[in-house]
């Protein structure tokens, strides 16, 4: 086949592997008329694109020699190549991987002796595995899945190395790998885990083809592999290439690391599915039940309220399992059901998350299921969290009680500075002198972190009018510290004069994190500005996090349909931006979803300002 051309078709260096999946490809998709799938991936050939890129052919054994000519007609003349390796990577996988793969372990067994002659700090040593040893498989383990025996190699050499190994004596290693490749918080040093990164980079491949099923290669996988389902529900198949296999192995992490978000619940099963946000298993418990529209999370959603029908989903599912799925927030638009990303907050795909998902699998099928955890993992969050300069923070001493580490902290702080003193040939501090410092340093973290600056950056601290012909609306969210009670929002919007065009206080009977009801009420906001008809807008919220999303349009996250619901109905307004406020601009819709947070009342104001409002806004501070 045609090697991949940059800006093409969407086929990257690491699909080199997969373009060996195109010739069995074509003919299994369109046996007769394959010129369709080339013509819409490949512009037709000119000289200039012959003289820019190298255009060269290769086949399969098993690929008739009519269709070879058709597919050399459509992509013109090529040359005849039969190399043992394209792009830097095996074209042809056979039976013995170790073999094929037999470089990678010499390329690192090269550079690490040549490093065993020098005079290296742990350091030093640190930086060179992680930055070059450990870097040179990466290309080769981006496309194939290396067995197990292929990964242990390298990792002993740089064990090897990482103990002081000189020659080829055997050196005694006081830590196990596995430990080493701990993140450094847990007692590791931070190295990689070559088959979990293995896993995590093939993942990578899979996320690309679920999220992109236009792409020419997920086309091909599909017919082949996945033609009636999606490809985390593919099987392996009957004599499946090297690469589809490798890629088919990763589909762990990605099972692992997806979840459902709930849209309009029309594709999410719900009780096979994964979409509660329960981090054990993320799937209903409670006994299946028929019903309705049964099994359908669709069914479980009032299409005229646009939320969760009550009384059906406490009467379905355990006590516990209906107050989780009742705070699962719904968009009002009811968009499609999604997979999302659950390695990070921002339920965007990376290698990193996916490293540690893959980490976490490999650990589970050696030792089990373990939910012990690190049982000093609260201690460590307190020692952090303390509000002390940074230099002390850098200490860390084995303390089991939170009480007076401050002073604790402070005083080793003055030791270690005392004792720079004296090797710097100045003269040092008395024992006296020393807690005297401590208690200096103590006091003056605690009035430091006591005052307060608000007042010395902003001199303004009330609501400012819109430009002329815009309208402003602000928007606020109210839910409790603690997470009891009840949430509310409020919306309140105004015109270039200060008068009030509508206000809003609308109050959710569950408890709800704080950003998410920033996120409801900037919903609202939108769905108000368009009810009553207003073209120029601009909308405030004192939730940077909020701002920030929207701005972004960051819709990957559990929040994600949210963020695309406000993003397309910023779409039919003539002019609209959303900017980040300081409570002090934004007290009007603070109270507002106060209000309805602690009276659990619903309101819409058309025309007229609340009552409980008219003092703040005639005074010119809401």
């Amino acid at each position: 086949m045609r090697g991949p051309q940059k800006g093409e078709s969407r086929i990257q260096s690491w699909e080199s592997g997969i373009l060996m999946e195109i010739g069995v490809g074509i003919k299994t998709v369109l046996p007769r008329r394959p010129s369709l799938i080339l013509r819409k991936y490949t512009p037709p050939p000119t000289r200039a694109r012959q003289r820019i890129f190298r255009t060269e052919d290769y086949f399969s054994l098993n690929t008739s020699q009519e269709l070879k000519d058709e597919i050399i007609n459509i992509l013109g003349s090529m040359q005849n190549s039969n190399h043992a390796k394209y792009l830097g990577l095996p074209s042809i996988i056979g039976k013995s991987k170790k073999l094929i793969f037999a470089e990678i372990k010499e390329k690192v067994s090269k550079k690490l002796a040549s490093w065993k002659g020098k005079l290296l700090s742990m350091g030093g040593k640190e930086v060179l595995i992680k930055a070059v040893a450990q870097a040179i498989p990466t290309y080769t383990i981006n496309c194939f899945q290396l067995p197990k025996g292929l990964c242990d190699d390298p990792e002993k050499l740089m064990r090897s190395f990482w103990w002081g190994q000189k020659h080829q004596e055997i050196k005694m290693a006081w830590v196990g790998w596995k430990t080493m490749c701990k993140p450094k918080s847990q007692g590791g040093m931070g190295f990689r885990n070559l088959q979990a990164f293995n896993l995590a980079l093939l993942a990578k491949q899979a996320w690309r083809i679920l999220s992109d099923p236009s792409s020419l290669v997920a086309h091909i996988l599909k017919v082949k592999y996945f033609p009636f389902c999606d490809i985390l529900h593919a099987n392996l198949g009957s004599s499946p290439s090297y690469t589809w296999r490798s890629i088919f192995n990763s589909l762990g992490v990605l099972r692992s690391g997806t979840r459902w978000r709930v849209g309009n619940g029309r594709l999410i099963h719900i009780w096979d599915d994964k979409w509660l946000p329960t981090p054990s298993t993320y799937k209903v418990i409670s006994p299946p039940c028929p019903f309705e529209d049964y099994p359908m999370v669709f069914s479980l959603i009032d299409p005229v309220t646009r939320w969760w029908k009550t009384e059906t989903v406490r009467a379905l599912f355990f006590p516990f399992e209906a107050n989780l799925i009742l705070k699962i927030p719904l968009s009002y638009n009811l968009p499609e059901d999604k997979l999302i990303w659950i390695g990070n907050k921002r339920g965007v795909f990376t290698v990193k998350s996916a490293y540690v998902v893959a980490s976490k699998l490999l650990d589970t099928e050696v030792e089990g299921e373990c939910s012990s955890g690190d049982p000093n993992a609260q201690i460590w969050r307190k020692i952090w969290s303390l509000k002390l300069p940074e230099k002390k923070s850098r200490f860390s001493p084995g303390v089991h009680s939170a009480m007076h580490l401050e002073f604790f902290f402070a005083i080793s702080w003055s030791v270690w500075y005392n004792r720079n003193k004296i090797i710097h040939n100045e003269n040092g501090l008395l024992p006296l002198q020393i807690w005297e410092l401590a208690k200096n340093i103590v006091e003056d973290s605690k009035e430091a972190s006591s005052r307060d600056f608000s007042l010395l950056l902003s001199p303004q601290s009330g609501w400012i009018t819109p430009p002329t012909g815009f309208f402003k609306v602000n928007v606020d969210g109210a839910s409790s510290i603690d997470g009891s009670g009840t949430s509310g929002i409020g919306v309140i919007i105004r015109d270039d004069m200060g008068g009030v065009v509508a206000a809003l206080c609308k109050a959710f009977p569950l408890h709800y994190p704080a950003e998410w009801t920033e996120f409801f009420a900037l919903e609202h906001g939108v769905l108000l500005a368009q009810e009553m008809n207003i073209s120029h807008v601009i909308f405030e919220s004192d939730a940077s996090s909020v701002i920030s999303a929207v701005s972004q349009a960051c819709n990957g996250g559990i929040l994600g349909h949210l963020v695309q619901s406000i993003q397309l109905a910023k779409s039919l307004f003539s002019c609209c931006s959303f900017h980040h406020v300081k409570k002090d601009f934004n007290r009007a819709a603070h109270v507002l979803a106060q209000f309805a947070k602690h009276s659990q009342v619903s309101n819409l104001w058309k025309g007229t300002t609340p009552p409980f409002l008219v003092q703040l806004i005639q005074s010119g501070r809401g």
